[in-house]
């Protein structure tokens, strides 16, 4: 009777979740991209986003209307990337062609190319499917708190400095021996986190820009930071699992599980919901403080690369493998 019961109360949340998954459709769907997406972004006001796709292109959106505004056509291969400057003037991309271009937010035009020395970077020894040269790609960034500097990753795992004033790399910072992936500044403005693929961890010192802590990790931790608690905590989202580290002691004080494969990891404005996007096929939305799932979307294709919050926190979209921005309400993910 018992195994009856267990059973009974098994499938029902089973189901349960499932029908919410599958009932819970989204509130918008922008189509355009013609390959995988794999960066969306929001202005600073949310009035645009922006996406980046293997398709070789960017695109601005009017999230007012929900309608693709323009199209930026200047790279020659994959896109990885594509951010607003702090005050929304500008729109700048990175991809595999080991090219930076920045775009005019609100015209779409193109204000400059850049490509970065060396074209070609080596990887052996760190993913045995890509022991091989591979073009330099320019990948995620972070802007400095004062907007006038740009810190860019990279397949060669330099992180080269971009001045927004002269539109130009004025310095390259060395410490990671594998590709950059990702980038946080602290609360006060004062530290910047960095990872990379090779299973490593910096704080940087935003004045000296001196390495103050190198952890290296059990896993690659790096496809999303965020320092939390004063900037005493670092949040670090690995290809399956989630750390918070000390800082001080450059240890981890807390693990929870992610999905297999995680490849980004957004909190909600306010700082409640987790949302994270894998290779299985998935995203997840939790509560943070709780750590419980609470909702579930799983896609058609493997490899969910990008999401992102709304400014206002009122929505979750998120960049799919089959070239679709899909768009939910925050409010009926969470009822």
């Amino acid at each position: 009777m018992r195994g009856i019961a267990f059973l009974f109360i098994f499938v029902f949340a089973f189901t349960t979740l499932i029908g919410q998954t599958e009932s819970t459709k989204p509130y918008k769907i922008l189509e355009g991209h013609k390959h995988k997406i794999n960066s969306i972004c929001y202005s600073s006001t949310g009035g645009l986003l922006a996406s980046a796709g293997w398709d070789n292109t960017v695109r601005i959106w009017d999230t007012n209307k929900y309608q693709e505004k323009f199209v930026l056509i200047g790279h020659e291969d994959n896109v990885w990337v594509a951010m607003f400057s702090p005050d929304d003037k500008y729109l700048i991309s990175g991809a595999m062609d080991a090219s930076m271009i920045i775009w005019d937010a609100a015209t779409g035009k193109q204000i400059k190319r850049i490509t970065i020395e060396p074209q070609k970077a080596k990887l052996k020894g760190i993913i045995p499917e890509l022991d091989f040269e591979l073009p330099n790609s320019l990948g995620p960034g972070v802007f400095s708190p004062s907007g006038d500097l740009l810190f860019t990753g990279s397949t060669d795992g330099l992180i080269r400095i971009f001045d927004m004033n002269k539109l130009a790399f004025i310095d390259t910072l060395y410490g990671h021996k594998g590709p950059v992936s990702h980038f946080a500044i602290s609360n006060n403005g004062k530290l910047m986190a960095t990872g990379s693929w090779q299973n490593e961890l910096a704080i940087w010192d935003l004045e000296t820009f001196e390495i103050l802590h190198y952890i290296k990790t059990k896993e690659n931790s790096a496809y999303s930071l965020k320092f939390m608690d004063n900037d005493t905590l670092l949040f670090s989202a690995g290809a399956n699992s989630i750390n918070i580290w000390d800082i001080s002691s450059e240890t981890i004080i807390k693990t929870f599980e992610g999905q297999t494969g995680m490849q980004q990891c957004k909190f909600s404005p306010d700082g409640k919901y987790l949302a994270s996007c894998a290779e299985d096929y998935t995203v997840w939305l939790r509560d943070f403080e709780t750590e419980k799932v609470i909702w579930k979307y799983r896609g058609s294709m493997l490899e969910i690369s990008t999401l992102a919050f709304s400014p206002d926190g009122q929505y979750l979209t998120v960049g799919t493998p089959e070239s679709k921005i899909l768009i939910w309400k925050l409010a009926d993910l969470i009822e």
